[in-house]
């Protein structure tokens, strides 16, 4: 490793040090390639070591080392270049991890391989890193969007390589599931900044894999136990309930973790007491985005009252106090600012008429030029100091009005759910329907005669018997054909008339 030293630092060297600063470059990222390759963590370290890094930065050297270490997927080597200061995924290549063959469910994927084959040249162009990320979403991003589509589950895998603007620890996690490189896998989870809904959607890929993978199902089905126990843990390590429901609550694009469990069907993790719980308040109408805050054990006939019968609601009567109240503020009000108003008018004509006589006796003083000013440069005068005083009151007015901050909260109270949006209130309406449709079935049916439905049919003929029957001829079809044919009809119609 000392032939990999740096290149002497003398500028006497001139141009004739180029050439051996590059070979020796060349030569270096070999070592490390070869390290790579064998998996030896130490010597990489140590060719890093001799390399000439004062400042302990993540250079050009160790961005080619991760990008190789993940495309032969070596743990040990990856690991050491995460303990490096400075460390970043910037210039990580995405797409072209998904090129490396591996001979598990990314090859057997026909529809990613075609899309893979058909953008290689973007996907190896390694110039601009902002280039490298959009055909990740270009291609890998679709591809898991169409995932997505296929399971019934829009935007749960695609989500994460839209909502960021570079590589990201969730992006290599998802990679390293795909891969079946569970201990990868668990290097990026540690880094990621919402562990709990990185760790769901492992869970969620162990068992989208499992069906399409029948001879690894079982070992992908305990993965997915895993990663939804980790979840788990996650939301134990909460220090309160009150952190939890924080955690459980925060969004990323449409779904906050607690919605993302619901659609993944995550039972075990929705069976956590802390989901319950939310999951309880969320029922009642307690929680942010609902207006309505209903009694924790209120019966279903109480409600199903209150939901029939507004007026009697004590929501809608609070509602409208509160209103009524308002309404008699803002009268108030009015007639305060209107009589504020007048006085201030007063104000500025008093001002105007105060500065006009100031403005006469100043004339009066003045040079005997200036009394030949006629009135009208007189009248000028006066006009300008009135309309410095309007353009005063109108800005008095503006301060005395709602600020912009009143607005947005009134718009934000006005965006949450209402009562008949709270999930109880929806079932009790729901269900007294379903009821009420039954019991008008029932009435519809009981005036039915059914004295006139005959008991048995007469038989069919050896020509009817001989006529072509659809496979699907209903019992419809053989009852009109049989009153036909009693009516002396010609055995040559068709059954479905």
């Amino acid at each position: 490793s000392s032939a990999l030293g740096t290149a002497p630092e003398s500028s006497a060297l001139g141009t004739a040090a180029d050439p051996l600063q590059h070979a020796q470059r060349r030569r270096r990222m070999r070592a490390i390639q070869l390290a790579v390759k064998w998996n030896r963590p130490l010597v990489v370290e140590a060719i890093f070591k001799e390399q000439h890094n004062p400042k302990g930065e993540f250079t050009k050297s160790h961005q080619l080392a991760l990008q190789y270490a993940l495309e032969l997927r070596r743990y040990d080597v990856i690991r050491l270049l995460m303990g490096y200061q400075g460390f970043s995924l910037q210039f990580v290549n995405l797409c072209k991890l998904y090129l490396v063959p591996n001979d598990g469910f990314l090859d057997s994927d026909e529809k990613l391989q075609r899309e893979l084959l058909t953008n290689q040249g973007r996907i190896r162009d390694t110039t601009s890193p902002r280039r490298s990320y959009e055909c990740f979403q270009d291609v890998i991003g679709i591809w898991l969007k169409n995932i997505d589509k296929a399971e019934g589950r829009p935007g749960v895998l695609s989500l994460s390589a839209f909502a960021e603007t570079a590589p990201h620890f969730a992006h290599l996690f998802t990679w390293s599931v795909f891969l079946g490189e569970y201990s990868i896998a668990d290097l990026f989870w540690r880094e990621c900044d919402d562990p709990a809904r990185v760790a769901l959607l492992g869970s969620h890929q162990c068992l989208l894999i499992g069906n399409k993978m029948v001879t690894s199902k079982e070992r992908l089905e305990e993965q997915a136990e895993r990663y939804e126990q980790v979840a788990v843990d996650v939301i134990n390590a909460a220090d309160s309930q009150t952190d939890a429901f924080a955690v459980l609550e925060h969004k990323e694009g449409r779904f906050s973790l607690l919605d993302l469990a619901l659609q993944l069907e995550m039972k075990r993790f929705l069976a956590h007491r802390h989901c319950q719980a939310l999951l309880d308040r969320m029922w009642n109408g307690r929680h942010a985005g609902s207006s309505v805050e209903l009694p924790e054990n209120i019966s279903m006939t109480a409600l199903l009252w209150r939901a029939t019968m507004p007026l009697t609601n004590p929501h809608y009567t609070a509602k409208a106090r509160s209103l009524y109240q308002k309404k008699t503020q803002d009268e108030a009000s009015k007639k305060a600012r209107a009589g504020l108003k007048v006085e201030r008018m007063l104000a500025i004509a008093k001002d105007a008429m105060r500065a006009a006589r100031v403005e006469a006796t100043n004339a009066m003083a003045a040079e005997p030029a200036d009394l030949n000013e006629s009135s009208v440069v007189r009248r000028k005068r006066f006009t300008d100091y009135a309309e410095k005083q309007r353009n005063h009151f109108t800005k008095f007015k503006a301060r005395a009005r709602g600020g912009v901050g009143a607005k947005l909260a009134q718009a934000a109270d006005s965006a949450k759910k209402g009562f008949y949006q709270v999930p109880s209130v929806i079932f009790v309406l729901r269900f007294f329907m379903h009821c009420l449709f039954l019991v008008l079935y029932t009435y519809v049916l009981s005036y039915v005669d059914i004295s006139k439905i005959p008991e048995s049919y007469p038989a069919l003929s050896d020509a009817e018997k001989a006529l072509p029957l659809p496979l699907a001829t209903t019992t419809t079809s053989f009852t009109a054909k049989n009153s036909l044919m009693s009516e002396g009809v010609p055995p040559l119609v068709s059954p479905h008339l």
